[in-house]
């Protein structure tokens, strides 16, 4: 057996549908916000922290020779974070600059 609509319910639901689609949503009770533009010395920039197979995409250096090097003492200065085995970009950064300085004047790298 089927349940029919009786029509009444049917007009009922068709103008109930229709006032809540042309009902305007109320306006927010809360207060806006103030905020003010942050300013580049507010606060400094986030470090960011590398882990070894980043390391690998921004040098082309295996991922392995980074730990490695950081078993043995050797590279850029690196740090457990948590468990986890980090170098700072800047720190990679000032090495791989180093390692081309010191290329460029003879020296061994």
């Amino acid at each position: 057996m089927v349940a029919t609509t009786p029509p009444a319910d049917r007009a009922l639901i068709t103008v109930v549908a229709e006032a809540s689609a042309t009902t305007p949503m109320p306006p927010h009770n809360h207060k806006e916000r103030k905020t003010t533009p942050m300013t580049n010395n507010s606060r400094p920039a986030p470090e960011r922290y590398l882990q070894a197979i980043d390391c690998e995409v921004l040098t082309g250096i295996p991922a392995a020779t980074w730990r490695y090097w950081a078993h043995i003492g050797a590279g850029p200065a690196s740090f457990k974070l948590g468990r986890r085995r980090v170098w700072r970009l800047s720190v990679v950064e000032a090495w791989i600059a180093e390692q081309e300085a010191n290329t460029q004047t003879g020296g061994a790298a």
